[in-house]
């Protein structure tokens, strides 16, 4: 068979036209396959930043654990001596003194049981639990809270509480006092010079709600929306790892409850935490 040059050409012609629609073919099944690999690769750094966070939740909760462990030893060691004193001290004060010498000795035995006071609160946040819940009064875990904090925050912030007629609430009440205490300290560190913590407990609805409200730096609508990411902190890094109101929220969600936030730049925020009554 002769075949001509026209022939030749079309023939040409239509190699190269499948040969373009191939290779069109192929970079449409590698463009498909590349993105099938990025998803891939965003679930794969998903999942790792997912374990990075957990990883480092767990170390965080089992350091809390060993500190937990080591000051409830100190604090027995402490709360034993300072018993022996208060009883002395007691004694003393039915002897016959003067009346300069007993009015020492009434200051004495109200500074030792302020102490005592705080030792109690300190043995009852540090006590560790395999997280029991028992009905609690709530009013009492926030005041042992404040009382725990007061002397951490006074040179920025005071606080003044008012606290509401609540009926028990069954919960983990270390657990809770975590999260209060959380809350407290972020509160003062909102405060850039000196201002006023407020703390208020009450019901609404069917749930007790502690308001915890400071008259700080306030925050925006972009911080609000990523204020319980893992490691999202607006703090400088010896001041915060991110971790706190994460932490704080899973304990609340795990008590039925959840944590709301209202905020106004320049003129502070309000935290409001719900536990079902």
């Amino acid at each position: 068979m002769v075949y001509s040059k026209d022939m030749n050409e079309e023939a040409l012609r239509r190699e190269l036209e499948e040969t373009k629609k191939a290779l069109n073919d192929t970079r449409d099944e590698l463009a498909a396959h590349e993105g099938l690999v990025r998803v891939a690769m965003d679930d794969m750094r998903r999942i790792y930043d997912d374990f990075l966070a957990t990883q480092t939740h767990l170390h965080h909760s089992d350091k809390l654990a060993t500190v937990g462990l080591l000051t409830a030893g100190i604090v027995h060691e402490i709360n034993n001596p300072l018993t022996i004193v208060h009883g002395n001290l007691t004694l003393l004060r039915d002897s016959a003194l003067s009346t300069e010498q007993a009015e020492r000795v009434a200051d004495s035995i109200e500074a030792i049981e302020r102490i005592m006071a705080i030792v109690r609160d300190i043995r009852t946040f540090s006590r560790t639990d395999k997280g029991e819940s028992a009905p609690r009064n709530l009013n009492d875990v926030v005041e042992s809270v404040i009382r725990l904090v007061t002397s951490q925050i006074k040179h920025k912030a005071a606080i003044e509480s008012t606290f509401g007629n609540l009926p028990p609430v069954k919960c983990n009440a270390q657990q809770l006092s975590q999260v209060f205490l959380n809350l407290l300290v972020n509160a003062a560190q909102a405060i850039r010079d000196s201002g006023t913590i407020r703390v208020t407990t009450r019901v609404e609805g069917a749930h007790a709600a502690v308001d915890i409200a400071d008259d700080g730096c306030g925050m925006t609508p972009e911080v609000k929306a990523r204020l319980f990411e893992p490691f999202f902190t607006t703090k400088p890094a010896e001041q915060g790892t991110g971790m706190g109101l994460m932490i704080s929220a899973d304990i609340v969600k795990r008590h039925g409850g959840e944590i709301r936030v209202e905020s106004t730049p320049g003129k502070g925020t309000v935290f409001t935490v719900l536990l079902p009554l």
